[in-house]
């Protein structure tokens, strides 16, 4: 992603202001069922006349407006002057972070220490009438706590996330809104460090713009708390070149030479262990959650991106042997996790100085390029303990599949967790009594991260349990790619938070019979196939290229002298990360998404065979059966269609066919793409190629339906890159197609 939002600010605002996002951020936008469903035993049926007391108390203004609106979409009557009531009540009492419940025949109550927990308490009364598929609330009480403390989530699909433009303009209040009612009362924004500097004792680095953007930020996160919604800031360190004034006037801040190849102007980090670098981080930080005192806390990447130190990615082409690996010559001097704790020590100590409760997060992702523990139990030992370990569900896990093994390079939508690493590092954690919490994608990976989500929720579950079983301290459930959607899938991580007792396909049942009604078993059969199907996706493809991301859009590769024109390339704006600090260079650059070649080894991408099988077969033979599984969750998705399903559950219904059926031609791309480049370099025959382009002619004529039905699915319409239109790039395919075929 960006480390900032300066460069693209029309672009961020305008997508979220797009009628299609703001109508995505609509927690209600499908609420609604067929109107012969009864109460069950036990039960009341909010009949007659209602009203919502209102309050001027902050935050419950925006519940009674929320409830008002579900209610009424459920046809329930509202009336200020009606006897019955629903009260929504802030005190002392009730389950701490959680909320309590009563409900009579005519009075409903929710009680919670703050915003969050009456939002909590709120949100369950939304999901107890959404499982009976209508107005209906059990009666008596019900109290209940959350299963961990902080649940993080990526901003919603076309809201920005990168500071420091967070103003409703580009980051509205219905974001909060749909966050809360997903269970999650945290999001992450990201950026450059650089951006909140008002220093006395580094004033080169000081930025112009400090007072607007540290208020945007302060007032940011007073709208978040009114929808029990805390900020966490993913800060991105300076990376800066030489000529630098800072570095002329404080030679002595000056740490590592990243290594990034030879460039005009090297980029150095401000060093990790120089006396006036570190009292200007704490100044920095300080000075930050000073001004912007509800700002929840840092998460910060001190792996292979972000958080820069001197043992992050350094040039060690200028490390002379048996030296340590980084080229700081200060910091060289001692191993790198004691710098690297040392360095974490004093951001910890400035934010706790003035804000004792704030989460100070350490994520070693990829800290393998200079830990010398794969499991960073070292790190673990040296952390202060004040800051908790944050560390990935999956990554860096060797998955035995059998006949091969897959390398769980990133995060992953086939393997469920927990990895060895993250066991270690927890068992680690707990022998300190420091917290833990857990990185997980609750919807995708990067098996599939070109849609908002991956309809595997038999596995989705499995790997909310996984999480649950490690007892962490919070969960960030999503990185920055796609944009919270507000799928089913993100609910699983509402109900792992706080109905862990409800699980397993039980769970699935129950969301399945609200939202589809009479089609609830083919679904659910669906659901079970593409489970079965992702556990078939032989790696984790290269990020964001390739037909893995482009799906159906993505051609076959006919040769240098056919290659696609200028429509198949973007902005990919990771890669700001090889920049300089809040340079715009490689917005002028784009760079192709096209894969047009197998690698001559399998294992490039992470997949390794066994017992001397030839890999390229084996590869191809399991995204076969990922086809074959998805063909059929399809079918299973048609004959759901042709049960007695009508009005809200039809439209429901037709939305998870479309996410199956996209994945399916995806997939179909993806095992051409593989069969094409196989056939092709192996000396097949031109019949076996012109099969294959005729089967992927059709496969892209199928498609198009699919991105006319649903624009959501279209790459343009994403945050984290500036791609082409999707529906573009798969006219050009099927042009090309033509063409090849005569």
């Amino acid at each position: 992603m960006m480390h900032n939002s300066l460069w693209i600010r029309d672009r961020l605002r305008s997508l979220n202001l797009d009628p299609l996002h703001i109508e995505r951020r609509d927690p209600h936008r499908a609420v609604g069922w067929d109107g012969d469903t009864r109460p069950r035993e036990g039960d009341i049926e909010l009949e007659g006349m209602w009203m919502i007391r209102d309050s001027t108390v902050e935050g419950i203004p925006e519940i009674v407006a929320d409830l008002t609106d579900f209610l009424t979409r459920t046809g329930v009557d509202l009336d200020s002057s009606a006897e019955r009531e629903i009260d929504i009540t802030l005190g002392r009492d009730g389950p701490e972070g959680g909320y309590e419940l009563s409900v009579t025949s005519d009075r409903v109550e929710i009680r919670a220490r703050d915003i969050g927990g009456l939002w909590a308490g709120a949100v369950r009364l939304e999901r107890e009438m959404g499982v009976r598929r209508g107005p209906f609330l059990p009666l008596g009480e019900i109290a209940a706590s959350p299963g961990w403390r902080y649940q993080i989530s990526q901003a919603p699909w076309g809201s920005n996330y990168l500071v420091p433009d967070l103003g409703p303009e580009f980051l509205g209040d219905d974001a909060f809104r749909l966050l809360a009612h997903y269970g999650v009362n945290g999001m992450t924004i990201y950026g450059d460090a650089l951006l909140y500097v008002n220093s006395k004792i580094l004033p080169e680095l000081n930025h112009p713009d400090f007072d607007e953007h540290i208020g945007v930020l302060r007032d940011t996160t007073e709208r978040a708390a009114r929808y029990g919604i805390s900020l966490f800031w993913v800060p991105v360190l300076p990376k800066l070149g030489e000529g630098h004034p800072v570095f002329s006037s404080h030679p002595e801040v000056r740490g590592a030479r990243l290594g990034w190849g030879e460039r005009e102007n090297p980029l150095y980090t401000l060093c990790s262990t120089s006396g006036k670098s570190l009292a200007f981080l704490e100044e920095l930080m300080s000075g930050v959650f000073e001004r912007a005192p509800l700002l929840g806390g840092l998460i910060l990447i001190i792996g292979g991106e972000s958080f820069y130190h001197c043992y992050m990615r350094p040039d060690l082409s200028r490390v002379g042997p048996g030296e340590r690996r980084t080229n700081c010559p200060r910091c060289s001097k001692r191993p790198a996790e004691d710098v690297v704790a040392g360095f974490v020590a004093k951001v910890s100590e400035a934010v706790h100085s003035t804000k004792p409760g704030a989460l100070v997060a350490v994520w070693p992702y990829s800290a393998f390029i200079w830990s010398e523990s794969p499991n960073q139990l070292e790190l673990i030992r040296q952390l202060p303990n004040d800051v908790s370990l944050l560390s990935e569900i999956d990554k860096d896990q060797l998955l035995d599949k059998g006949n091969y093994t897959k390398r769980i390079w990133d995060y992953s939508v086939d393997f469920t967790g927990p990895s060895e690493r993250i066991l270690a590092q927890a068992d680690a954690c707990r022998s300190r009594e420091l917290p833990i919490l857990v990185k997980t994608e609750t919807a995708l990976g990067l098996e599939a991260i070109h849609m908002p989500y991956v309809p595997c929720m038999n596995r989705l579950e499995e790997k909310w349990r996984n999480v649950e079983g490690l007892d962490p301290d919070g969960a960030l459930q999503s990185w920055m790619f796609f944009g919270m959607w507000g799928s089913r899938a993100e609910e699983l991580g509402w109900w792992s938070r706080w109905c862990p007792d409800i699980r397993g396909s039980e769970l699935l049942r129950r969301i399945a019979r609200r939202d589809f009604g009479e089609a609830c078993e083919s679904v659910t059969s669906a659901w079970r196939l593409i489970s079965d199907a992702v556990g078939h996706l032989p790696c984790i493809p290269p990020y964001f290229v390739g037909p893995w991301f482009l799906g159906p859009a993505h051609p076959l590769p006919f040769g240098e002298d056919r290659e696609p024109s200028g429509n198949f390339k973007a902005a990919l704006y990771f890669q700001q990360e090889r920049e300089e600090s809040l340079s715009r260079v490689m917005l002028n650059s784009r760079s192709s998404l096209l894969v047009r070649e197998l690698p001559e080894d399998p294992s490039e991408w992470g997949f390794h065979v066994k017992d001397g099988r030839e890999p390229w077969p084996t590869f191809i033979s399991e995204m076969e059966e990922a086809v074959r599984l998805s063909s059929r969750a399809l079918e299973k998705m048609d004959t759901a269609g042709d049960t007695r399903v009508t009005g809200p559950d039809m439209g429901r219904l037709q939305e998870e066919s479309i996410a199956i059926g996209f994945l399916h031609r995806s997939f179909v791309t993806v095992l051409n793409f593989l069969r094409y480049n196989f056939a092709r370099d192996g000396g097949g025959g031109g019949e076996e190629l012109r099969a294959i382009m005729i089967d992927e002619l059709r496969n892209a004529e199928q498609s198009r339906n699919l991105y006319s039905r649903a624009p959501w699915l279209d790459l343009a319409l994403r945050v984290d890159g500036n791609f082409p239109s999707s529906k573009d790039m798969l006219e050009t395919k099927i042009r090309l197609l033509r063409e090849e075929l005569g």
